[in-house]
């Protein structure tokens, strides 16, 4: 039985593979007939665009008919194949079974029938069990074949090509169909004659960025106009062809649905995609500069191009919006930034120039903004340095040094390396002030107060060093310079021919100047005969003006020049030196005051009337007779300090020359012997040629001093050392060495011989010149008694008496007689330098108050001619007095063992004297201008007169201001005398200023300066007044209180040099000419400026200015 039930459950298999064939088959028809009947229902609905009823008709016939489809082809199978309804048999199964395999025929059918018998024998068991064992290795399944349903799949084709056609055609509104079946309830309209065709490829643009809409329309019929709903707003689109339209969407920021219209018929929903993208907002730029650069610290924005300093940290702070990433991309490297809250912070530290960019970018957007910047970096560069070089010819021991160091941010370090030419290992560095500053100017002289060995050449250098931390200090190098030092004897030398220089310029100068004083002369007196000088005669006027304003400027200059070469000079107790250094001061105030008169009668010649302009020229003609004096005075000294000072420095190069031939015998190299002989041979032939030159100088002054000349010793040291050197040829070394020691000894005592022949010669004439003295002062007192008892006789004469004729020629041989002791007097000047220029004034003074008696005489005018005797017995008197000093301080020479010299300088009772002379001298002009002369002056002598002024002063200090206001009017015609007085009280202030300094005097005696400078601005701003003069008289009064108080703290009268307790940085006086040669804005604020207040102001304000821009 087992073989029975095997071939039943064979059977159970073929059932369910037989109706699993039948679904497949079913499912393939239900696909194809079921597409089929779709595409001819929406075709329906497509071409015919049937109503509500018909739609749903359709929908419902459609869907009734698929379903019939469906139960039909696929239901059925699957219901017999889960026993859900009755399906195929064993015996239909048998039967078909039968029909697909020949072998089996009727038996699995009689097999299935025995089976079922209920009649059952063994025998009929047994022939069931032989058939089924018969049928059980036939495969009953493969009675079925699956492929065989590949044969309907023609039935899918054509459904399947009409939807590939629809497609292919664009008609995908065929489709459409559907919804509208599906949907009959809805009422839909044909649609439209025309179709709405958008030509952009993708519907997304980036934010903020502009989007063109392109619609072309497709139709038989065309709209005439499209509009775009966009957000429930219309808009007209812009037609740019026959059937295309477009629209521009404006910066969007978010999606935007929009859908087209016209004539009614409505486009399907379109939606505008915007992606947000990445932007860069602010891009914050920090420089932390190097702090050696002292910049401060900057924060840009947005910034483009950048410079910046080497070494800077840049740190940026870029705030971004939709950004995930930023790119920061150089010549180097590419960084990706990160950031926090659309926050990217990046810093680095930049030593070199680049380009870079920052990129951004986000999910959507790579690399989507790009910046492009620049950053410049500015290399520290090398400190400049420029330096000059100058050599003051009259100034020959310094050579100065004026440089400028500059850096980009700053200077670290200035100094100056010196080292001998020879050795370079020597090296020694001398730092130099600076300002801290990128620019500093220095000055220098060198080798100032530097010990450098004499005769030796020193090469020298200068180098910066700037503020470089990036780096390191960086250097840079002057050129080399190289300084010879030369010995105190060479320096003497050179010192002297400058001198000789400046001599002969003067003495040119002098010269022309002389010419011009003729040339005015002649036009003075030209205009004293003429009413009124011709166009011409006035040019001729004023180019002699200028040519004497060109010359006293020149002699100012060479006086500066000279003066400055005295400076030079060591000898600082030499008292001719010092006097003469006193009048080229003075010779130097005096052109440049002298320049400013002749440059105002310039300016004003032609508004002066004849009188005044007649008046103006004569006293130029007498100032320039006084000049003239002083300058052959000056010219005269000078030459003969010049030649004492070249005799001193000949008797010291002997010397050196002496020692030099000293030390050449101890040397045992023949050769350098040799050489070192024959140039000392040559030496003593330069010193001799030199020694005829200054006998020959000296033959050339006035009165030349006494200087002799041995030249027999001269020529035996001659001999000796042309025997040295023929021994030295011979080699005869001791013949040498005995020619060379006595050659050596003789130079010094021909040395001994100069030193004691130039101190005896000064001794005599020091006794000559006072013998002189004494007979020129002899004959000046006799002369003041003439002049005095002509005085007295022509106050008491009539004006018309007979013996006016006799006082004429009585003042007439006066004068002569004043003539002969001027020429004496003029000729002792030319030798003794204690001869002030207040002497030729005070005899100049003589000349012109006896010439001016003399004319009032001639024209009967007795009072005046008084007044002017008066004022001649004044000058006779003060002249006098000068001499007795001069008297005194020969004889006090002459008696001194000590130095043989006296200072120069003023002591406090030279000062009384001068101011007392000051008071007199305005006094007796007050009393000229208001007509009133003192007829007893001339018999009370000076102290009477003295007195009587100072009770005059007292009483017009206690006055009231506005009585004395006619004494005080500043006119033309006491012009001149008011800027006499102005001149000798400031030279009074700075003797005084000298005093105090040099003295230590008091506290108080400051205030003394103070009121000179009150008493100056006064006579300046209100002329000739009794206020002043009262200030002036007080003014000796305090002089005398400070003489007093001296001498009660028992201090010693003598001059006594104190030690400079102040600190100064050294060479600080000669920097501060060095800044004046090199035209520095430097101005000496000690300089008294006849000013007024607010215009003293604004001065004081600029030298606070200009102080602080140097230091």
């Amino acid at each position: 039985m087992n073989q029975v039930d095997d071939i039943y459950q064979k059977l159970e298999r073929f059932i369910k593979k037989y109706y699993t064939n039948e679904l497949i088959k079913g499912s393939i028809l239900f696909i194809s007939f079921g597409l089929l009947y779709l595409l001819l229902t929406l075709s329906f609905e497509y071409f015919f665009w049937l109503n509500k009823l018909g739609r749903m008709i359709l929908f419902w016939f459609f869907l009734l008919t698929e379903l019939f489809l469906l139960f039909w082809f696929v239901a059925r199978p699957l219901f017999a194949i889960f026993t859900l309804k009755r399906g195929l048999d064993k015996e239909q199964a048998a039967k078909i079974i039968g029909k697909h395999f020949s072998e089996v025929n009727d038996k699995l059918l009689n097999l299935l029938q025995l089976s079922s018998s209920t009649h059952k024998d063994e025998l009929l068991l047994a022939g069931i069990e032989q058939k089924a064992k018969e049928l059980n290795p036939i495969p009953f399944h493969l009675a079925i074949n699956f492929k065989q349903n590949i044969k309907y799949l023609r039935y899918t084709v054509l459904p399947l090509l009409v939807v590939f056609a629809i497609v292919l055609s664009g008609k995908l509104d065929f489709f459409d169909s559907y919804q509208r079946v599906v949907h009959y309830r809805t009422a839909y309209s044909p649609p439209p004659p025309f179709e709405y065709l958008v030509l952009n490829k993708n519907l997304s643009t980036i934010q903020y960025q502009d989007f063109q809409l392109i619609v072309k329309v497709v139709g038989s019929v065309l709209p005439s106009d499209i509009s775009i709903v966009v957000e429930d707003q219309t808009y007209l689109l812009k037609q740019t062809g026959i059937d295309t339209y477009t629209y521009l969407f404006s910066r969007p920021q978010e999606d935007l649905n929009f859908h087209l219209v016209s004539n009614g018929y409505s486009s399907k929903e379109y939606t505008l995609k915007t992606i947000h993208a990445p932007s860069m907002l602010q891009v914050k730029m920090i420089f932390d500069y190097p702090a050696y650069t002292k910049k401060r610290n900057e924060i840009f924005l947005n910034a483009g191009n950048v410079s910046i300093p080497e070494g800077t940290v840049v740190t940026w702070n870029i705030s971004t919006k939709s950004t995930s990433n930023i790119l920061f991309v150089n010549q180097q490297d590419s960084i990706s930034l990160d950031g926090n809250n659309d926050l990217f912070i990046y810093y680095k530290k930049v030593l070199y120039s680049s380009r870079y960019s920052l990129i951004s970018s986000n999910n959507s957007l790579k690399h989507y903004e790009k910046l492009d910047y620049q950053m410049e970096v500015i290399k520290d560069e090398y400190p400049r340095l420029n330096v000059k070089k100058w050599i003051d010819s009259i100034r020959p021991k310094n050579v100065f040094f004026v440089g400028e160091a500059s850096d980009d941010y700053g200077l670290k370090s200035i100094r100056m390396g010196y080292y001998p030419t020879s050795d370079k290992s020597k090296i020694k560095f001398l730092s130099l002030p600076f300002q801290n500053n990128s620019v500093s100017r220095f000055s220098i002289a060198f080798p100032d107060t530097l010990s450098l060995v004499s005769g030796q050449t020193f090469d020298l250098f200068f180098e910066v060093y700037d503020n470089d931390a990036v780096h390191g200090s960086k250097k840079s190098v002057s050129e080399v310079f190289s300084f010879a030092k030369k010995t105190q004897t060479e320096e003497n030398s050179v010192s002297l021919n400058q001198q000789r220089e400046l001599m002969q310029k003067i003495r040119k100068t002098a010269n022309v100047l002389e010419q011009v004083d003729k040339q005015m002369e002649e036009l003075n007196k030209l205009q004293m005969s003429k009413d009124k000088l011709s166009w011409n005669e006035q040019q001729q006027l004023k180019d002699i003006i200028n040519r004497q304003k060109q010359q006293e400027s020149m002699m100012k200059s060479f006086s500066e020049d000279l003066l400055k070469n005295l400076q030079n000079n060591d000898d600082e107790h030499n008292e001719m030196k010092q006097t003469l250094k006193d009048r080229l001061e003075s010779n130097k105030r005096e052109a440049a005051q002298n320049e400013k008169l002749l440059e105002e009668l310039q300016r004003i010649s032609d508004k002066l009337s004849q009188s005044e302009l007649i008046d103006r020229l004569e006293k130029l003609s007498n100032q320039s007779k006084s000049r003239k004096k002083s300058l052959q005075q000056l010219l005269e000294l000078t030459k003969r300090f010049y030649v004492s000072q070249k005799l001193q420095n000949l008797t010291n190069q002997l010397d050196q020359l002496a020692d030099n031939q000293g030390k050449v015998v101890e040397k045992p190299d023949i050769q350098t012997n040799k050489s070192e002989q024959n140039s000392l041979n040559l030496q003593f032939e330069v010193f001799k040629k030199q020694l005829g030159e200054l006998i020959e100088e000296n033959n050339g002054l006035k009165r030349p001093m006494k200087l002799s000349r041995d030249l027999i010793a001269e020529k035996q040291i001659s001999k000796e050392q042309q025997q040295a050197l023929k021994s030295i040829t011979d080699q005869k070394p001791a013949d040498a060495k005995s020619h060379q020691k006595n050659a050596a000894d003789k130079m010094k005592e021909l040395s001994e011989s100069m030193q004691q022949n130039m101190a005896s010669g000064q001794g005599e004439q020091l006794q000559e010149d006072l013998d002189v003295l004494r007979q020129i002062l002899d004959n000046l007192v006799s002369f003041s008694f003439m002049q005095e008892a002509l005085f007295d006789k022509v106050s008491t004469s009539d004006q018309y008496a007979k013996a006016l004729s006799s006082n004429i020629k009585e003042q007439y041989a006066l004068r002569e007689n004043f003539q002969h002791i001027d020429d004496s007097l003029f000729a002792l000047s030319m030798r003794r330098s204690e001869f002030s220029d207040l002497i030729n004034k005070e005899v100049q003074n003589v000349y012109e108050n006896i010439d001016r008696s003399l004319a009032q005489l001639s024209e009967y005018e007795n009072y005046k001619a008084i007044a002017s005797q008066q004022y001649t017995l004044t000058s006779t008197n003060k002249l006098a007095d000068f001499l007795s000093d001069i008297l005194e301080n020969i004889q006090e020479q002459m008696s001194s063992s000590a130095s043989g010299s006296q200072s120069k300088d003023f002591q406090l009772p030279d000062i009384i004297k001068q101011q007392q002379s000051i008071n007199e001298t305005m006094q007796q002009t007050m009393d000229d201008q208001n007509g009133k002369g003192d007829k007893k002056q001339g018999d009370k002598g000076d102290e009477d007169g003295n007195k009587k002024m100072e009770k005059k002063g007292k009483q017009a200090g206690q006055q009231e201001g506005p009585s004395n206001q006619g004494n005080g009017e500043d006119t033309e015609s006491n012009y001149q005398e008011i800027l006499e007085i102005y001149k000798q009280q400031q030279l009074l202030k700075f003797q005084l200023e000298d005093l105090i300094k040099r003295e230590g005097l008091t506290p108080p005696s400051s205030n003394l300066l103070k009121q000179v400078d009150q008493i100056s601005q006064e006579l300046l701003m209100k002329g000739f007044n009794n206020q002043t003069l009262s200030k002036m008289i007080n003014f000796k009064h305090q002089l005398l209180k400070l003489d007093d108080a001296s001498n009660q703290q028992d201090e010693d009268k003598k001059r006594k040099a104190e030690t400079n307790t102040q600190n100064f940085s050294p060479s600080e006086s000669i920097l501060l000419e060095l800044k004046q040669f090199f035209q520095e804005d430097d101005i000496l604020n000690r300089q008294a400026l006849p000013l007024r207040p607010v215009y003293k102001n604004k001065v004081n304000r600029y030298f606070i200015r200009t102080n602080d821009t140097l230091h």
